[in-house]
């Protein structure tokens, strides 16, 4: 499947259709997110049956030699990430304009191997989320405010009108932030189910 990908990834920038591949990869992402738990009982993030891809091809109406390396390119980028994010913490910011900037900055990376959520209304809710931290007075993990950034602009996205929703278990093992962790924060910030505070 990776030599596969690599040729696809060619034929792309080859012809010019960087655009198309973008599409391509929202398409197939957004699918995968909201209907297919990727993650196993120890919360890893595992590979993906050629039935499965199947079903992915089927329901975004593309063809197995398109789904199958941006599968596979996900694989190997959200692999990546979170040996980057395990390798050793983030150095905190105990500056709030810095801190924010370096949120946006991992936020940033996230939506570029996995565009399933509107970046430029994350950005936003991310500036939101700050004030209701310092309201507060908890600052969480910056995995766990990226997972609760994306989860709150998912939520609230009137664009999904069908309700499909990330699943939170992959957006957890994804931005590799624990359920206790996650619902911990959403708890003492007071954020629903919906992404809105009460």
């Amino acid at each position: 499947m990776a030599d596969l990908s690599h040729r696809v990834m060619a034929s792309i920038n080859q012809e010019g259709e960087i655009e198309n591949y973008q599409f391509f990869k929202k398409l197939v992402l957004n699918y995968l997110f909201r209907h297919f738990c990727f993650v196993d009982e120890q919360n890893r993030i595992k590979e993906f049956r050629k039935k499965d891809l199947e079903t992915i091809g089927k329901q975004t109406n593309l063809s197995n030699q398109i789904v199958f390396p941006l599968i596979d390119q996900f694989l190997k980028n959200a692999h990546n990430l979170k040996t980057f994010f395990a390798a050793k913490p983030i150095v905190w910011e105990y500056n709030k304009t810095k801190l924010v900037k370096k949120v946006r900055i991992y936020l940033h990376k996230v939506h570029r191997i996995a565009p399933i959520f509107s970046y430029a209304r994350a950005k936003e809710n991310l500036e939101i989320f700050h004030l209701l931290l310092e309201q507060k007075n908890h600052w969480p993990h910056i995995t766990t405010q990226i997972a609760l950034v994306i989860f709150i602009t998912d939520r609230n996205d009137k664009a999904n009108n069908k309700g499909r929703y990330i699943i939170q278990k992959n957006l957890r093992a994804f931005c590799d932030c624990s359920a206790y962790a996650f619902h911990r924060a959403r708890n003492t910030l007071h954020i629903n189910k919906m992404g809105q505070t009460y």
